[in-house]
């Protein structure tokens, strides 16, 4: 994975194209996603940083942006990953 800021409206991304993207929300809410790339299926995580918990969602498919909203309070990483 490299760093890849504009591939997420917070701009903290890193990504292997067309199979993972990791990206870091600062604080809570929503962030969107350019999987424009990629035409795959992708798993979805969320990682609390500050305590390790792991929460999934909903898989998406890429080929378009996508938007996320942050499961809990607080910092969060996103995980995408080819499913």
């Amino acid at each position: 994975m490299t760093p890849q800021d504009d591939l997420a409206s917070t701009k903290y991304c890193l990504a292997d194209p067309a199979k993972a993207d990791a990206v870091y929300i600062p604080t809570a809410g929503n962030v969107k996603v350019s999987l424009g790339q990629a035409e795959n299926r992708f798993a979805v995580e969320w990682i609390h940083p500050s305590t390790g918990k792991a929460v999934g969602g909903d898989a998406v498919t890429g080929g378009a942006d996508h938007e996320f909203a942050a499961p809990f309070d607080g910092d969060a990483v996103l995980y995408l990953s080819c499913a």
